[in-house]
């Protein structure tokens, strides 16, 4: 399910979605390629059972059809996860980046201090570039 709401600065600034399930991980990387989401927030840990990993790892390119997903890089942060990944076109020379940060604890991270909410908000204003226009996408359960 993804709903687009109106955010802080504009119309269309969020689009807000389930985590992934093993059926709709295409979709998802889709819903990124034909919105132009280029920030991603996963608000959920990734666990085999419940919540599966919906990203390719280094050596395993995600290939959709129409373009191809490829980890580029994946960082840590206390409590969070950074990772940049390279969505490229098949048919044309067109690429875009995407940036992921993962607050697998949330919101239990959060409890200990407010202030620790506002990192999060600070850690994505930072990643993403002053000229990007495109919705930001928030992943949660």
């Amino acid at each position: 399910m993804i709903l687009e709401t109106l955010g802080f600065e504009r119309l269309h600034e969020f689009l807000l979605t389930q985590h992934p399930l093993e059926t709709t991980m295409g979709d998802f990387w889709q819903m990124l390629w034909d919105h132009n989401t280029q920030m991603v927030v996963v608000l959920s840990a990734a666990d085999e059972e419940d919540f599966p990993i919906f990203w390719p790892g280094y050596d395993d390119d995600l290939d959709l059809g129409t373009f191809r997903v490829k980890l580029v890089q994946e960082s840590d942060r206390v409590g969070y996860v950074l990772r940049d990944f390279s969505l490229q076109s098949l048919k044309d020379d067109f690429e875009m980046s995407v940036k992921m940060i993962q607050s697998s604890h949330w919101p239990y991270h959060c409890s200990t201090s407010i202030a620790s909410v506002f990192d999060l908000v600070q850690i994505v204003q930072d990643s993403t570039a002053p000229s990007y226009s495109g919705p930001f996408s928030v992943v949660d359960r």
